[in-house]
């Protein structure tokens, strides 16, 4: 019995839903009010195949975007396949098509539901209904597709002309795809129909059809990565298997703002609006307003959308959307790819096996962050099932908007810190990395926002800034300062240390030179410091800012002579370990600085 194969294709460009949308962050990662849109698609198709079943195939540019959606659902992270990012759908199918045979083992007269991950279809019970139709017609040898009724004239979708009923289907006789606006009203007043975009095939009618018609990259895919053929027109215009079922699912391409507000629900005045707190409005009506970052005051306004992107707040009429390409050319040429790219994620790692009330705290001061694109990997050890769900209990409380919190349960012993840190670090998926301790907090709400604006004023590899420390149960009551400094080569034989709560650092710097050392109990982190500013000579960026607030009593702790000795011990194996000269008077320049740091706390 042939098994049956749900493929979603999430690539593609972030244009269409600009500004929340970008360049690298295409519509179907968004979260506008609720779930994302390949969430949504992950979630319909799970209704019908079980979860070993449906794959996604993504650009490898878009692998870490796809992963922080895909982790929190029952797929597979194997099931996420990358494909080269010159791709389009054309070699994008192939490619997906070739990976499930060869790596999947699927065979040839096993059945693929291929289809876009930026539709929205609420009605699961009847598209499930339609998907089954659509496989059995499949088996007979056809590509199977799903006509659409069209309710407006649109450049951005395929058309087809109907022919004659065959039992519940119907032959094509044409399909074209995306059409000017004058032929789009030629085909709509015709008759034909909206392709939906959706095609259900076997394994071996897409091979034959990709053989006959596109011989040359069938043949040699490795050798045609620049190719930009869509499927529509590479194959689908062009085969005599096409079929179509006359579909009355509620079926929407999510397209543009216009097509976001005709599909979500209107308050009184028929307004769509998303952070309703970030408005003052008055007489203003049929609009679209997603609120963010400022607070907004409109008067007397119509068919509006007025979108805040943190970065950008854009004005425009929602009949106008076509004109965003014209804005977009001009702030390119104006400012390079700075509004056509969204900001990097920040990922912060925080481990937990004591501290549970204080975790809380460090949640809150991550959430609190006014950045938001962030994600915060919470590493949980062998916590009971009552914690745990209170943990969640108390994640639901928070408004996240774009930020993400995601708890990675491990049921073993507490291994270390750095074991576990390294742990967090191997889930991150944002460019910029920090450690926050369970138990400390950040100093502020900008701490994230400020990182951001230095590693992006210049190529730094890694930044840091200054720390407080605070008594454990009174985190006003400061016990000393820690004031960071700049580095250059040497540094460290004078006593040199960044306060490590502080520290940020970019993902391809733990992919290049490593994680933390395991071997090392307490100084890992100054081993990794001094590694990649000494030994690989990265540049390191002084934050000369409070960034943490740290409480008394960690593993280095100076009230506490046997840790200071342990802890200086490390840095000494660490030195020595990285091939270094170690200075025998580092230890007497460490303790002086901290001695005038809490004398000038």
């Amino acid at each position: 019995m042939s098994k049956v194969y749900s493929v979603i294709l999430a690539g593609g460009s972030g244009y269409r839903l600009w500004p929340i949308s970008r360049k690298n962050y295409p519509k179907q990662f968004i979260r506008i009010d609720g779930e994302t849109l390949l969430e949504e698609t992950i979630n319909r198709n799970l209704s019908f195949s079980t979860s070993e079943e449906i794959f996604i195939s993504t650009t490898e540019e878009l692998f870490l975007i796809t992963k922080r959606i895909v982790r929190k659902t029952p797929i597979p992270l194997s099931n996420i396949l990358l494909r080269n990012n010159n791709l389009e759908t054309a070699g994008a199918t192939l490619s997906t098509i070739l990976r499930l045979k060869n790596d999947f083992h699927a065979k040839e007269d096993d059945i693929v539901i291929l289809q876009p991950s930026d539709h929205r279809i609420k009605d699961i019970e009847n598209f499930k209904k339609y998907i089954s139709k659509g496989v059995k017609i499949a088996n007979k040898g056809y590509i199977v597709s799903f006509s659409i009724r069209p309710d407006s004239y649109s450049t951005e979708l395929g058309y087809l002309k109907i022919g004659k009923k065959v039992d519940d289907y119907y032959l094509v006789e044409e399909f074209k795809e995306k059409p000017d606006l004058e032929t789009a009203k030629q085909y709509v007043d015709s008759g034909y129909y909206w392709n939906s975009g959706i095609f259900i095939f076997s394994i071996k009618i897409i091979l034959d059809e990709f053989n006959r018609f596109y011989p040359e990259i069938f043949q040699d895919l490795e050798n045609n990565l620049e190719n930009k053929e869509s499927l529509d027109k590479a194959i689908i215009e062009k085969t005599d298997r096409l079929v179509t079922i006359l579909a009355d699912f509620d079926w929407a391409d999510v397209g543009s703002w216009k097509q976001i507000y005709r599909l979500e629900e209107k308050d009184e005045n028929n307004n769509f609006l998303v952070n309703e707190n970030k408005f003052e409005i008055l007489e203003v009506s049929d609009s679209l307003l997603i609120g963010g970052y400022k607070q907004i005051a409109l008067i007397g306004l119509r068919n509006i959308a007025v979108i805040d992107a943190y970065d950008v707040l854009a004005i425009f009429n929602l009949d106008d959307q076509n004109k965003i390409k014209t804005i977009l050319k001009n702030l390119e040429d104006r400012h390079g790819q700075k509004f056509l790219l969204q900001k990097p994620f920040v990922s912060v790692v925080t481990t937990v096996f004591t501290y549970r009330e204080e975790v809380k705290e460090a949640i809150r001061s991550v959430v609190d962050q006014d950045y938001p694109y962030i994600e915060h990997i919470i590493v949980d050890y062998g916590n009971n099932e009552e914690w745990y769900k209170e943990l969640e209990d108390y994640i639901k409380t928070f408004d996240l908007g774009s930020k993400e919190i995601y708890i990675v349960r491990e049921k073993q012993s507490w291994p270390g810190v750095y074991p576990a840190m390294n742990r967090g670090l191997r889930e991150v998926t944002g460019e910029i990395i920090g450690i926050l301790n369970a138990d400390d907090i950040y100093y502020d709400q900008s701490v994230i926002s400020t990182v951001v604006d230095s590693f992006l004023s210049e190529k730094w590899d890694m930044c840091w800034g200054d720390l407080i420390y605070v008594s454990r149960k009174d985190l006003t009551n400061i016990t000393r300062f820690w004031r960071g400094e700049n580095y250059s080569p040497g540094s460290y034989k004078k006593g040199w240390q960044a306060p490590h709560p502080t520290l940020f650092v970019r993902r391809e710097v733990y992919e290049k030179f490593g994680y933390y050392r395991e071997d090392i109990p307490i100084a890992a982190d100054y081993e990794f410091m001094i590694r990649i500013l000494e030994k690989h000579r990265l540049k390191g960026c002084y934050i000369n800012k409070l960034l943490a607030k740290m409480r008394e009593g960690g593993e280095s702790n100076w009230k506490n002579i046997l840790r200071v000795l342990k802890g200086n011990y490390s840095v000494y194996r660490s030195i020595k370990s990285l091939g270094l000269k170690f200075n025998p008077f580092y230890i007497f320049l460490k303790l002086l600085k901290k001695i005038i740091q809490i004398i000038l706390k």
